[in-house]
């Protein structure tokens, strides 16, 4: 492949504008590409081609180098087995503190470890263990930043492809963005004038906004928030779906969260609140300062996990698995298969599938892994769990049985 086609496809890739089979051209050329030489010098070429009135999209881009320079571009193999039995219990680790770093999965078993290692070089793989199935030619790149902004009017405005600058006025509230975030910078208003947005983030995005009053969200994937253009009542109220992480501006007005029939009232603080309609409870975890969930007062380091009918369970928790998404990771503790996959689903827009019914798989895993891996990067590490699976249109993850 030439510079120029390599030109054409990078740049469609980043406007969404990619054929399936240019980006399986795409996805075959970085695979091929050694150490990603080729890759990086036009992706680098175009940053510095970039004039000044072009720096909105120049950030754009260096994501885009990231993702695609992380892709994984050798096969996944066994570095070395230790024997063990059942019990299993799945660690994983990653460390991208540079891009090329390797990256280590370990898998404690009752009476042995197994550890694997993400290498550019093939290593001899026992016959012992499962074997992965094949690779489709087309790879799921992560979630990047990315949402939808609907206005008190109705309009809407898709964020991914907007520039620095004023997006729109709202009484006397103006909107702006920069830097993949948005602002509220609220002027005089009375209680009449107040207006309300809705931002909201579809699956394989996620987005950073900041209030009227100061107050700092991150939406997580497939979340929403809406609220106020302005706060100009006694109360500082907001209604969230999905997960939501809010870094709460303290003033005299207490701020009120709602989700699933909760109210969670601020008392000056930092916390996260998962409260997606798929997942078993809602869980708000306090990081510092102090809330009020429903009845109940938390603590740092605490977590209220509210279920529908059966009342709330307060309890110690570990809270950097919590907010482990908005420092870019995935973070697991004693997780089933179905919760690690729920979350895979929202951040890589893939549908999971079980194939021959529920999930019946014992496998728990707990530790860490970054959220810039591609879909593949990952799966091939769940494979070396013996989780078996097969992917489908780019959009459909199938859990095969016998996990």
């Amino acid at each position: 492949m030439d510079e120029q086609r390599l030109t054409y496809l990078l740049n469609a890739y980043r406007r969404d504008a990619l054929e399936p089979a240019e980006l399986q051209e795409l996805m075959e050329f970085i695979a091929r590409d050694a150490d990603g030489v080729m890759t990086k010098a036009v992706l680098e070429g175009l940053l510095k081609s970039m004039s000044d009135e072009e720096e909105v999209d120049r950030a754009k881009w260096r994501p885009v180098l990231e993702k695609i320079l992380s892709l994984d571009r050798g096969t996944n193999r066994v570095l070395s087995i230790g024997e063990g039995s059942a019990g299993r219990v799945v660690r994983l680790r990653t460390d991208f503190s540079n891009i090329w770093r390797v990256a280590v999965v370990v898998l404690v078993v009752a009476g042995g470890t197994w550890l694997w290692s993400l290498r550019q070089g093939p290593v001899a793989v026992p016959r012992s263990v499962v074997e992965q199935p094949t690779a489709p030619a087309v790879d799921v790149l992560p979630g990047h930043n990315g949402a939808i902004l609907t206005l008190a009017d109705g309009s809407k405005h898709v964020l991914d492809s907007l520039q620095n600058g004023v997006i729109a006025k709202q009484g006397a509230t103006t909107i702006s963005l920069k830097d993949h975030k948005v602002s509220y910078a609220a002027g005089a208003v009375s209680a009449a004038a107040v207006t309300y947005n809705t931002m909201s983030t579809p699956r394989g995005r996620e987005y950073q906004l900041v209030l009227a009053d100061g107050t700092k969200v991150w939406l997580n994937a497939a979340s929403s928030l809406t609220y106020p253009t302005a706060f100009s009542g006694q109360e500082r109220v907001v209604e969230m779906t999905g997960e939501v992480y809010f870094e709460i501006k303290h003033e005299a007005k207490p701020f009120l969260v709602k989700v699933n029939g909760q109210t969670i009232t601020d008392l000056g603080t930092r916390f996260n609140v998962n409260g997606y309609s798929d997942e078993p409870a809602t869980v708000t975890t306090l990081i510092q300062g102090s809330v009020r969930v429903n009845d109940i007062v938390l603590r740092p380091g605490e977590q209220a996990a509210f279920i529908s009918g059966g009342g709330m369970q307060v309890s110690r928790c570990d809270t950097s698995v919590a907010v482990a998404w908005v420092n870019g990771r995935f973070s697991f503790q004693n997780a089933h298969l179905q919760d690690l996959l729920r979350e895979l689903a929202r951040w890589y827009n893939v549908d999971v599938v079980y194939e021959g019914g529920s999930d019946k798989s014992t496998l728990r895993f707990s530790g860490e892994i970054g959220r810039n891996l591609s879909l593949m990067q990952l799966l091939r590490i769940l494979a070396k769990t013996e989780v078996r699976y097969r992917l489908e249109g780019g959009n459909k993850l199938i859990i095969l049985p016998g996990n």
